[in-house]
């Protein structure tokens, strides 16, 4: 059945094996994704502050299925001294993105702000 499924949907599935005995866990990649597309431009907000408020909804929507959709390995964890050594591995690209735009705007309105206090 496993076979079939991968043979079928080629890498736009992940099939997680669990201990025996267990039902593995089947995710569809970028279905929520797809979803989120064909309804973008059918639910577009008339109200600019509105349309704000559901362009930061369907990121978190998109972000949380990224999320979702990966497989994570539970059966092993790394030691607590070298347990965050490669964590961005595991963090989805979307993820990454959305911190990082807010990351390098609370930097840059530090800097901004210590420049403008050593001025005056």
């Amino acid at each position: 059945m496993k076979r079939r499924l991968i043979q079928r949907f080629g890498d736009n599935i992940i099939i997680s094996s669990s201990r025996i005995g267990r039902p593995s866990v089947i995710c569809f990649r970028d279905v929520g994704k797809k979803i989120i597309e064909d309804s973008w431009y059918n639910k577009r907000a008339v109200n600019e502050e509105e349309e704000k408020f559901r362009i930061v909804k369907l990121a978190a929507k998109i972000i949380r299925d990224d999320i979702r959709s990966r497989a994570y390995n539970v059966q092993e964890y790394p030691p607590a001294d070298d347990f965050l050594h490669d964590a961005t591995s595991v963090v989805p690209e979307t993820l990454n993105c959305f911190m990082e735009g807010i990351l390098i705007s609370i930097i840059l309105f530090i800097f901004v702000y210590e420049d403008w206090i050593l001025r005056h």
